[in-house]
C-alpha cells in the first residue's frame, strides 16, 4: 500500500499562528500541504475546500480550547471541513494545543451530529515547549497507507450493536429464568467472560493496525478496551437488573 505525503490543516482563523509552524515543519519534511492563509472567497468555499480535502491522504485538526467555538452552526467553516474528511474517510489526526482535552466540560456539547465521532480519533498534544519533538511524532502518525487507517464507528452503529448484543443477552437469560440463585450468578459470569474475552477487532483490523506506528496501535488498542469496558459493565447492569425483577 502506498503511502502519502498530502495534508490539508485545518483551523479556526485564531490559531493561524500555530497553522503556520504545523505548516512549515510539515512542508521542510517533504509533505505537500494545503493550508488556507489567504482566505477563500465564500462562493468557491465549497468546490475549493471538498477538492482539496479529497485530493489529500491526511486530515490534520488544530484544536485549541475556543477552536470548536460557532461549530454549533452548520454553515460554520471549521465543521463543514471536518465533516468532510469524515465523510471521505481522510486519516484524521487531531492537535491538541493549549490545553484542549476532549473530556473539557464544554467540549462535548460542541461535537454535535457527524462531529461526535471526532473524539473516537486519536488526538495527539503539542507542548509549546516539546513542539519540534511533537511535530517528529505527528510525522510517524502520517507515515500510514491511507488504506490501513482505522475510522471509528459511527455511534448509531456502535449503538445499534451494543443493542444487538444487550438484546441477545437479555433474551438467553428470561429463557433460563428457571435457574436457581446459584445457576444465575454462574450464568452472569458467563456473559460477562465471553465479552470481556472477544477479540477487540477483527482479522481484517489486525492486519490493518500492525501497519501502523506502534504508539498508535497503542492508542487504538487502549480506546477499544475502555470502549468495551463499558459495554460489558452496561450489558451486566441491565441483566442483574432483570435478574431482581424474576
Amino acid at each position: 500500500m502506498r503511502i502519502e505525503k498530502t495534508v490539508f490543516i485545518s483551523y479556526r482563523r485564531t490559531n493561524a499562528s500555530w497553522a503556520l509552524n504545523v505548516y512549515r515543519d510539515l512542508a521542510s519534511h517533504g509533505y505537500e500541504v494545503f493550508v488556507d492563509f489567504a482566505g477563500i472567497a465564500s462562493g468557491d468555499f465549497e468546490r475549493m475546500i471538498v477538492e482539496n480535502i479529497r485530493a489529500r491522504a491526511h486530515f490534520v485538526l488544530l484544536l485549541t480550547p475556543s477552536a470548536l467555538d460557532g461549530c454549533n452552526r452548520p454553515e460554520d467553516w471549521l465543521r463543514r471541513e471536518i465533516e468532510t474528511a469524515l465523510e471521505a474517510r481522510r486519516n484524521i489526526v487531531p492537535l491538541m494545543f493549549d490545553g484542549f482535552d476532549f473530556n473539557g466540560p464544554n467540549i462535548a456539547k460542541k461535537l454535535t451530529g457527524k462531529l461526535s465521532t471526532l473524539q473516537r480519533y486519536n488526538a495527539l498534544e503539542i507542548p509549546v515547549r516539546y513542539f519540534d519533538e511533537a511535530m517528529g511524532r505527528l510525522r510517524k502518525w502520517l507515515n500510514v497507507p491511507l488504506e490501513a487507517v482505522l475510522h471509528p464507528v459511527s455511534s448509531k452503529v456502535q449503538h445499534a450493536t451494543q443493542l444487538q448484543q444487550q438484546a441477545a443477552s437479555m433474551a438467553s437469560w428470561v429463557q433460563s429464568s428457571e435457574l436457581t440463585a446459584q445457576e444465575h450468578r454462574e450464568q452472569t459470569f458467563m456473559v460477562a467472560n465471553q465479552l470481556a474475552h472477544a477479540p477487540l477487532f477483527s482479522a481484517e483490523e489486525e492486519t490493518m493496525l500492525k501497519s501502523l506506528p506502534p504508539e498508535q496501535q497503542a492508542m487504538m488498542r487502549l480506546q477499544a478496551k475502555r470502549q468495551r469496558e463499558q459495554m460489558v459493565a452496561a450489558i451486566i447492569t441491565k441483566l442483574m437488573e432483570m435478574r431482581q425483577r424474576l
